[in-house]
């Protein structure tokens, strides 16, 4: 059995609040990638097209500013016409998405959902655990539309505390069950408020042979300005997690799995009751661990000491295994073709990703084969 987990970033349209903080490392690079472009001496449609893409991602065009518009979402794309039909009511499942709506997500390039779609079907998991999925709707069209072959099935997306389309997504492949999940999206912390800005979930799997065990699929809180309030609240996210490992393993007598986004880098002191307090090893300390495809690496590129691995030391994407689970790894690793490497390439990457812009996620995929 295979298990993938990806922080995908989104499937077909992002918050704009998330955009900023891509559009600042990408932008210089837009504009030297528009520069070229006008300065061919001849140019084919292709070359139109990007540049027109390139305008569009920059802002460059004018375009309608009306915070308002007539919406209606197909396969993620966002169908819209301007201020021409007051009469409409507000948008809703109950109206089929036809009325007026806020317009606050940006559609994701196209380029982009290639890629995300790419680096999950070279992957093929039997299992697939996706964060940041903005829709239900959006996951559904995105397993039947970009991934037909794998045939998903019981694809399922729960939306964040936060509301800015970082919903996280369980899928399965036939031979395979999904039986139940739990969120603990109402826990309160000491305060009385949301203890997780996103969530977490305990979801059992079943095979068809019977076997059976619990993935906790995990999404910690990014740092906010406060970097010390930031750790404290992802330490008792961390805390609460480990209790709940703990008390599968004693209780239900589970094999049990971690796996998602943690925010931050194993070395913080914020993941240590996760960590270090617990039986949990990571598949990166596995010794069948896929070595890295990186082609070299600049003097700013950490790494840990396990450098033939390839895992950064800023990495904040894992697997955590059981003592049990662990020991039935026959393979694992990680992806990095859907990031875009920079000029220098530092790793191979798809031949069609181009830019940062066009990028699957800012995060590499994870995976590891169990034998159940």
């Amino acid at each position: 059995m295979r298990i993938v987990s990806f922080n995908i970033q989104n499937l077909y349209h992002r918050d704009n609040t998330l955009k900023n903080s891509h559009k600042k490392t990408s932008t210089a690079e837009l504009m030297a990638e528009l520069d070229e472009l006008i300065a061919k001496k001849s140019r084919k449609d292709i070359d139109f097209e990007r540049m027109q893409e390139i305008s569009l991602l920059l802002n460059l065009e004018e375009v309608s500013r009306n915070q308002e518009v007539l919406m209606r979402n197909r396969s993620g794309q966002l169908y819209f016409r301007n201020h021409s039909a007051h009469f409409l009511p507000k948008a809703g499942y109950d109206n089929d998405w036809n009325g007026w709506v806020r317009v606050r997500t940006t559609p994701i390039h196209q380029k982009c959902i290639l890629h995300k779609a790419n680096v999950i079907q070279e992957l093929q998991g039997d299992l697939l655990l996706l964060q940041e999925v903005e829709s239900q709707g959006s996951f559904r069209d995105f397993l039947e539309k970009e991934l037909p072959l794998l045939k998903y099935q019981d694809g399922y997306s729960l939306e964040s505390n936060e509301d800015r389309g970082k919903g996280m997504g369980v899928a399965v492949r036939p031979g395979y069950t999904i039986t139940s999940i739990t969120t603990y999206r109402a826990c309160k912390d000491h305060r009385g408020k949301a203890l997780f800005g996103k969530d977490v979930q305990k979801i059992r799997v079943v095979t068809d042979q019977g076997f059976s065990f619990i993935v906790l699929h995990v999404f910690f809180d990014e740092d906010r300005d406060d970097k010390e309030v930031s750790d404290m609240r992802r330490f008792q996210q961390a805390l609460f997690v480990a209790k709940l490992y703990e008390k599968l393993l004693s209780e239900e007598k589970t094999q049990v799995m971690v796996a998602g986004c943690l925010a931050a880098p194993g070395f913080c002191h914020s993941l240590e009751p996760l960590l270090r307090k617990t039986s949990l090893t990571s598949i990166a300390k596995h010794p069948k661990f896929v070595k890295s495809i990186d082609l070299d690496a600049e003097p700013s590129y950490k790494r840990m000491l396990s450098r033939k691995q390839g895992i950064a030391l800023q990495q904040k994407d894992f697997i955590l295994l059981s003592p049990e689970l662990f020991g039935k790894i026959t393979s694992c690793g990680l992806t990095k073709k859907g990031m875009y490497p920079g000029k220098s390439g530092h790793w191979n990457c798809y031949p069609t990703l181009k830019s940062t812009a066009e990028s699957a996620s800012e995060h590499p995929a994870l995976w590891v084969d169990l034998d159940l």
